[in-house]
């Protein structure tokens, strides 16, 4: 065995916020892979996401129907990363590589892939090259042999039944696939039979009316003297139509050579015009060159005027500003001087007022202090009683809240006994409203079947066996409020009328499970599934289409069995020897009368009670229901008055927290005035008059206005001084413009003869326009002739070439010599009259015939080239059917013989003789083993727990040597084995595998394997933590 990874082979898993997994990857070795973890570690979850990450949904794998349930709890996104091992003689090996990496991410919403590598297009999507990658490799994803997930695998190696057995060994093998295949050919003979009938039988129909055609055919074939004079006028028309459209061809021809003949004339005319025009245009520019040099020198006398008004604007601006200041100056000064005469009248009366005022304002502030001393006094006699009412409310409070709490104590107890109670009755009260709900059930026509429930309806115990009547309750007690229905749309349909009852999915077309009569542990021991009895009624329901039948008590069995393990739990009555039969792996599970369990579970001796649990198998409800009953109103009552009475104490502590609420408040404003007085006796307000500030401020408005007296007249002869100035220079500027008017009014600005002569230049422009548009005119109309000229000639030809089309033979005869269409035309519906009146005589239509009989020849020619096909298809389907059918024969001979030898093979390694009955009629596979000290086979299902599981993997190892898969995975192979087989088998497992060098094996246990820590540098052994750490 190499070390080398070979082609489809995983060489790796990443799990990142998937199941349990935060970040974990898992490198795998080329060929023998050991995963081991306690229960809960995560084990499973690595075939889970190597199922899904390659394309599987999640209810193959046994874990729901939604691919979000696979998310790990409270993240919102998985990620799953697979490596397939690739090669030079792989797959696409040019794109992809040694290595094929696959991702695949799941949201609450959807999921897509990812295939590193790929690019994207229109023919082909990521799904289907993913298809072509696991076809290439036969990865068989949905094939439960080439991975055995953990609930397939347990059923598989503990307990799986002979038909389980072969449904296994069958899908293996593809065996079933291959069996389908041939039963979808057969159905489509069947089809394509049935449509060549058919066909027969419309081809018969068609034949008796093709002869009724042709009858009428040969009536037709005698009237063509007639349609061959209508065919020689149509073929003459359609020339003299040709005739005509060449005509007018010609016609517009003469039309634009005429019209260019005037264009001709006119351009000499235009010519002669536009020498004028620049005559004139000559004369203009002449005279407008001597005109424009005098407006020049005028143009620049005026700039030299506006210069000088620009230099005087400024002048006469700050003239004006200087004049105004002056004058502002001077009315300041004398309105200061006023101001100060009265200021100072203002400053003696306002001195003499102060001396009156002073003695006012001692006297307000005594006054004031003994005001507020006596309101100081009256308050801190106040307070005291204040404090001592609201500690007397504190304390009711106080007292008022612990009942308040005891009442919401009394309250919530009722509740919650309320709640128990109410739950109890409505538990009864569905399982006695059964009929009621059942004919809600019959009421829907859109059922497969008719669901059916509560279970506590059907399932009793059997007549003396009442004493297991605890442990029935403590094994199956949970199927009693049950409801069961046969597929996912009787559950939908059930859900709309039924949202809160508990329902179990079940096959109703199952037959009643064969678990075979195993030896019991111990004398009077027996199984929990034979101590019930069943309610037994006929269902009738729909099933591809077809009524079938069922019954209530095969259902509920088979539930039991596999929901709730009624099959594998063993009543004993004595604990001792029920203890010792669980623990020492004889079965896998005993129960006493008094309820207690015994089993082995995750490796671990378990004991479970249920002494405390109510049996409800097979009680009067009706009883039940009216104790429950008046339990519900006595409770119902005490709660009631519980909730009056807190409410009371609640509103009476309201009312005491409001008033010292307002007490407090009243506290608080007292306190706040308390300070406040304090505070004004400390510091008196001083509500002396303003009279001091008034006197000071006026007399620094006095001092002021002389300060602004003196400098404002010290600014006057300045101001003076520039007016004067200013002045002198206006004078100057002004005597200079009055010179260069003077100069202007010289200038000549006549513009008469200029004007002329541009009026001139505009009647020689107008005469060349018109003769110009007149030119144009004649353009347009050559352009419009032309474009006439074009449609005439394009229709001609168009005509030319439909009647050649038409007659070809006749145009020497009748392209220069017609007859006019109209005569044609009337010499036509002569004739189409005369063949119209043939038709009555006869009383048909013959270009209607002709076509039918056309049409019916050509439909009779293809029915029969459809029915020779069909018939060659049948023969080579069903000769290929036969073949097929040898084939699969065969092959199942060859598989089947090579499984028997490789299990003998296996066997032998313990020293057993094994063999295999493979039954293809009854569907069901047969295992007897023998040591070499035994006489005779024994049957599997007889064999103990650890022997029976060896033997099965065995099976298992038989299976993979047939079957063509690059890697196999299976979980808890191990987990119902005694400590000797399961290490037997284990080691079974490594040389199994170490024969087979090409492929790869995952194997997944709880258990330890430090057996195989000498196994050999191909078997590798990963552990997997309780918690997963981050990667």
């Amino acid at each position: 065995m190499t070390d080398k990874f070979e082609p489809g082979s995983i060489r790796s898993v990443r799990m990142v916020n998937f199941m349990k997994h935060s970040n974990l990857c898992i490198e795998l070795k080329p060929h023998v892979n050991f995963i081991t973890g306690r229960n809960g570690s995560g084990k499973s979850s690595i075939l889970v996401a190597l199922s899904v990450g390659l394309g599987c949904n999640s209810r193959v794998s046994g874990r729901g129907n939604k691919l979000e349930e696979l998310i790990k709890d409270g993240q919102n996104k998985a990620i799953i990363t697979i490596t397939i091992q690739n090669g030079p003689d792989g797959y696409n090996y040019e794109t992809y590589g040694n290595t094929i990496t696959v991702i695949r991410s799941i949201t609450r919403t959807t999921s897509h892939f990812e295939i590193e590598g790929f690019k994207k297009n229109q023919s082909t999507s990521i799904r289907e090259e993913l298809e072509r990658i696991r076809s290439f490799f036969n990865i068989q994803i949905d094939n439960p042999c080439s991975i055995m997930h953990q609930d397939t695998a347990r059923e598989f190696i503990a307990s799986s039944s002979p038909t389980r057995k072969y449904e296994l060994f069958m899908k293996g093998t593809l065996l079933s696939h291959l069996i389908e295949e041939i039963k979808n050919i057969k159905v489509n003979i069947e089809k394509v039979e049935s449509q060549k009938l058919q066909r027969l039988e419309e081809k018969t129909e068609l034949d008796r009316e093709f002869e009724k055609q042709e009858r009428k055919y040969q009536i037709v074939k005698e009237a063509d003297g007639i349609h061959q004079r209508i065919h020689d006028l149509e073929d003459e028309l359609v020339w003299s139509h040709y005739r005509v459209a060449y005509q007018a061809v010609q016609d517009v021809q003469t039309k634009i050579d005429d019209i260019k003949q005037k264009i001709q004339e006119k351009d000499v005319v235009i010519e002669e015009k536009r020498r004028k025009k620049e005559e004139a245009q000559k004369l203009y520019d002449e005279n407008k060159k001597e005109y424009d040099e005098n407006m020049a020198k005028i143009q620049e006398i005026r700039n030299k005027i506006q210069q000088l008004g620009t230099r005087l604007a400024p002048i006469k601006a700050e003239l004006h500003q200087q004049k105004s200041q002056l004058t502002h100056r001077q009315n300041s000064v004398q309105m200061i001087e006023k101001d100060l005469q009265r200021k100072g009248s203002d400053l003696a009366r306002m001195e003499a007022q102060r001396e009156r005022e002073l003695q006012d304002a001692q006297n307000r502030r005594k006054k004031f202090i003994e005001q507020r001393q006596t309101e100081l006094q009256n308050i801190e006699v106040q307070l005291p009683s204040l404090d001592s009412e609201i500690d007397s409310l504190s304390a009711q409070i106080s007292s008022l809240s612990n009942q308040e709490a005891q009442a919401g104590a009394a309250c919530r107890e009722y509740e919650s006994r309320l709640n128990n109670v109410k739950g109890k009755l409505e538990v009864l009260k569905k399982a006695s409203s059964s009929d009621d709900k059942s004919s809600n059930v019959d009421n829907s026509n859109r059922y497969d079947f008719k669901p059916f429930g509560p279970l506590s309806n059907y399932i009793h115990m059997k007549d003396n066996m009442s004493k297991w009547a605890l442990a029935a309750q403590h094994i199956v007690g949970k199927a009693l409020d049950v409801y069961v229905v046969h597929s996912r749309n009787d559950e939908q349909q059930f859900r709309r009328t039924n949202p809160t009852a508990t329902i179990i999915q079940s096959s109703f077309t199952n037959p009643r499970y064969d678990i075979g009569n195993p030896r019991p542990p111990c004398d009077g021991a027996q199984r929990i599934i034979d101590v019930l009895s069943f309610k037994d009624e006929e269902i009738q329901g729909v099933v591809n289409r077809t009524r079938t039948k069922s019954h209530t008590g095969d259902i509920i069995y088979n539930v039991l069995i596999d929901i709730y393990s009624a099959d594998r739990t063993w009543c004993i009555e004595d604990e001792r020897m029920a203890k010792e039969a669980a623990y020492s792996g004889r079965v896998p599970s005993t129960i006493t009368t008094s309820g207690v369990q015994f089993k082995i579970q995750s490796g671990f001796e378990v004991m479970l009670g249920a002494k405390n649990m109510q049996i409800r198998i097979g009680e009067d409800t009706s009883a039940r229901m009216i104790q429950l009953q008046k339990e519900f109103d006595a409770i119902s009552q005490k709660r009631n008055e519980a909730n009056r009475a807190a409410a009371d104490i609640k509103r009476q502590t309201t009312d005491l927290r409001n008033r010292r609420s307002n007490l407090d408040k009243q506290k608080s404003q007292l306190t706040v005035r308390i300070n406040r007085i304090r505070a004004e006796l400390a510091n008196p307000p001083n509500d002396g008059s303003d009279i001091d500030d008034r006197i000071s401020n006026l007399q620094d408005t006095i001092a002021d206005l002389r300060t602004k007296i003196e400098e404002e007249k010290r600014d006057i002869p300045q101001l003076e001084t520039r007016i004067e100035s200013l002045n002198r220079d206006k004078k100057a500027l002004q005597e200079e413009i009055n010179d260069i008017n003077d100069q202007l009014k010289t200038q000549s600005t006549d513009k008469s003869n200029t004007d002329n002569l541009y009026r001139a230049i505009k009647t020689a422009e107008r005469d060349f326009d018109n003769e110009q548009r007149e030119k144009d005119s004649l353009t347009s109309r050559l352009t419009q002739q032309e474009n006439e000229f074009r449609k005439a000639d394009a229709e001609a030809k168009s005509v030319y070439e439909k009647a050649m089309k038409h007659s070809p033979e006749r145009e020497q005869q009748f392209k220069n010599n017609t007859r006019p269409p109209g005569q044609l035309s009337n010499l036509l519906k002569q004739e189409r009259e005369k063949y119209e009146e043939a038709q009555k005589v006869n009383g048909l239509d013959f270009n209607q015939v002709r076509h039918q009989y056309e049409k019916m020849k050509r439909e009779v020619q293809n029915a029969e080239t459809y029915l020779n096909d069909l018939a060659e298809f049948i023969d080579h389907s069903e000769e290929a059917l036969k073949m097929r059918e040898k084939k699969l024969e065969e092959m199942k001979h060859s598989i089947t013989r090579r499984t028997k030898i490789s299990f003998m093979q296996y066997q032998s390694k313990r020293k057993y003789t094994g063999k295999i009955k493979f039954d293809h009629e009854q569907h069901i596979i047969n295992i007897a083993v023998k040591q070499k000290a035994d006489s005779e086979f024994t049957d599997v299902s007889n064999l103990s727990g650890g022997e029976k599981s060896f033997c099965l993997v065995s099976l298992l190892l038989s299976l993979w040597d047939v079957m063509e898969c690059p890697f196999y995975c299976v979980d808890e192979f191990d987990v119902f084995m005694d400590q000797v087989n399961r290490q037997a088998a284990t080691s079974l497992l490594v040389q199994g595998a170490q024969s087979m060098s090409t492929r790869q094996f995952i194997f997944l246990t709880p258990l330890s394997l430090d057996h195989l820590k000498n196994a050999g540098e191909d078997v590798a052994i990963f552990e997997v933590a309780s918690t997963d750490p981050t990667q």
